[in-house]
């Protein structure tokens, strides 16, 4: 848990550091611009071919040769553009995973911090009842101490009463 109290007014502050620092977020966007960078791969012709051919003379009068050639392959115009197209809807596909990926994860975050704040208010009103019944109850039975206490002392009184009456009803003995 939080080693500070969670308000509702911080909750804010909290997702955005959620957003900064979640490995999970950090995994779902490396993965979306590796989808991109992958989708743009082909989108350029083929790399050029440079052949070059050494042949030996014979005869000699003939003397050596060098052939060199180079090649270029490429595909109709449009081909280009649709790929471009494909790439772009892919690029586009792969934000939006992670954008679904990001909102899922901050919507799990934002229910925890709310249930968290939901539980800190519960406890502080449960504490404010708690001491109000200790603060209660202190007096409760305080009362009924004194309470106990008095009829105590009207238990004694009335005794004391009652042996007091015994004794002077009773009889003198003349010796």
């Amino acid at each position: 848990m939080a080693a500070f109290p969670l308000r509702a007014q911080n909750l804010e502050s909290i997702l955005s550091s959620v957003e900064r620092n979640n490995t999970t977020l950090k995994v779902l966007r490396a993965e979306a611009d590796a989808a991109k960078a992958e989708a743009r791969t082909g989108l350029t012709p083929a790399d050029p071919e440079l052949e070059l051919g050494y042949l030996w003379g014979t005869p000699k009068e003939e003397g050596n040769r060098i052939d060199l050639g180079l090649t270029q392959s490429f595909d109709f115009p449009t081909v280009y553009r649709f790929r471009k197209l494909i790439a772009d809807g892919e690029a586009t596909i792969a934000d939006l995973e992670y954008e679904a990926g990001r909102k899922e994860l901050l919507e799990e975050a934002e229910k925890i911090c709310i249930t968290i704040v939901y539980h800190n208010a519960l406890k502080a009103i449960l504490s404010r009842r708690m001491e109000s019944g200790r603060r209660n109850l202190t007096g409760e039975i305080a009362m009924l101490l004194t309470s106990t206490r008095l009829y105590s002392i009207l238990w004694m009184q009335e005794r004391t009463t009652k042996s007091t009456k015994s004794i002077s009803r009773r009889p003198v003995k003349n010796s």
